[in-house]
């Protein structure tokens, strides 16, 4: 009995680990923090959480040194306030390889703040490929699909050049709703094609042509009311990138800014194949 229960648990073990390596490559994540000491006001203690789930706790003024298994991308660090998660600091780390993280933490009565921050994390940890989905705490994002056409909307591409048209997916995997306008804006998005930056076409993907009429006004506003779209848990919403392009483009760089990401911004790579 005892080998069969032996042998039970090595096939279970044998099955985690294969899930395990299906979902995504796991490393290792070192987090040395050190939590700066108030003398009087706000001496609150906190919970770290990694990727939403709560790992550890540290007391007001102490250390913490600790390393935590994490899946490869991106991965929210979080300290927060214990008993009021409205109060907390985060940032976004990207891990393709086991990661350093070395910050200072200070707390005030109304929030908290990282005094410094520094990870061994390379840039090639924050650039991903077209149909790859990266994880906001909870929301996923990708850039899933593009294609090129020579007009869009009522505007045509300029002799020489194509558009692009980047369908952007967002993910609502949390259980509370969520808004669009609270993940991105037009502004959010930049661009960069062979070596050249560009900006996202915002006149076509609003729907306003070479002329300014009453009626391309009015697209314009129905344009900015679909970046403020609230998405429902466990539903989808899509907004369209639009960038002008060289008709014999290799390869485009969507970029995306977030203040939660530790280097400010990520990159998608688009590929003329």
């Amino acid at each position: 009995m005892k080998r069969l229960l032996a042998l039970l648990t090595v096939i279970l073990l044998a099955i985690s680990l294969g899930t395990a390596t299906a979902e995504g490559q796991l490393h290792q994540l070192h987090l040395d923090v050190e939590y700066d000491q108030n003398i009087v006001m706000a001496r609150y203690d906190v919970d770290v959480l990694i990727n939403g789930e709560k790992v550890a706790f540290i007391d007001h003024g102490k250390d913490l040194d600790a390393t935590f298994c994490v899946p490869e991308g991106l991965c929210s660090i979080t300290f927060r306030k214990v008993g009021d998660e409205d109060v907390y600091v985060t940032t976004m780390i990207g891990v393709n390889r086991d990661t350093d993280v070395t910050c200072e933490i200070h707390a005030n009565l109304k929030d908290l703040e990282f005094r410094s921050l520094e990870t061994n994390c390379t840039s090639d940890a924050y650039s991903f490929e077209e149909g790859e989905v990266l994880d906001f705490s909870g929301i996923g994002m990708t850039v899933a699909s593009h294609q090129v056409v020579s007009s869009y909307g009522p505007r045509t591409a300029a002799s020489g050049k194509v558009f692009v048209v980047c369908q952007v997916d967002f993910i609502n995997n949390t259980a509370q709703d969520a808004s669009i306008m609270a993940l991105v804006s037009t502004m959010a998005f930049d661009g960069c094609c062979d070596d050249y930056e560009i900006d996202c076409l915002w006149s076509a993907m609003y729907g306003v042509g070479e002329e300014i009429t009453m009626g391309t006004l009015i697209s314009l506003l129905e344009g900015l009311t679909r970046n403020s779209e609230v998405i429902r848990p466990g539903k989808r919403a899509i907004i369209e990138l639009v960038y002008e392009v060289p008709s014999d483009w290799k390869v485009l760089e969507v970029y995306y800014a977030h203040d939660d990401i530790a280097t400010g911004e990520v990159e998608f790579i688009i590929r003329n194949d």
